[in-house]
């Protein structure tokens, strides 16, 4: 950090710390300064600067409590409903069956998006199943056409 000092003349300099307590030259005009000692700042002097925190209560908070009140869940959320991802890239949300972004074109290849190339579901089951297999191995049903 640097400590903010104004000549006798008005020429404003930025100053390190290393250099507070003691006097120098303004670089513009040559005019004797003297840089002030920095002084620490307590925790109570930041509270008092920017006030005590709002109650629980009054805080906005956009996210929904888990049923067992232990934090946030994802569960029921628009981004679960609409089957959406976000792409690490651009941050944009997107459908979750992209490969390839539509707004930066940045290609998936996480362990997850291969994954879930590499199966499909059953659909009388929902149990993931290999994507060449032609039914499924719990209910037999037909999975690929």
């Amino acid at each position: 950090m640097s400590i903010q000092v104004k000549c006798p003349n008005g020429h404003t300099l930025k100053v390190k710390n290393e250099f507070a307590g003691r006097q120098g030259l303004c670089p513009h005009c040559h005019a004797r300064v003297q840089v002030p000692q920095s002084k620490k700042i307590s925790d109570e002097d930041i509270v008092d600067m920017i006030g005590p925190p709002k109650p629980a209560e009054e805080m906005d908070v956009h996210q929904e409590a888990r049923a067992d009140g232990s934090g946030v869940s994802l569960v029921g959320s628009s981004i679960m409903r609409r089957r959406t991802k976000i792409c690490v890239n651009c941050r944009s949300e997107i459908l979750e069956r992209y490969d390839v972004c539509p707004h930066c074109h940045m290609y998936f290849t996480d362990r997850l998006e291969i994954n879930r190339r590499l199966t499909s579901a059953c659909p009388k089951c929902g149990l993931e199943v290999d994507r060449h297999a032609k039914s499924c191995p719990a209910c037999g049903s037909l999975v690929s056409a």
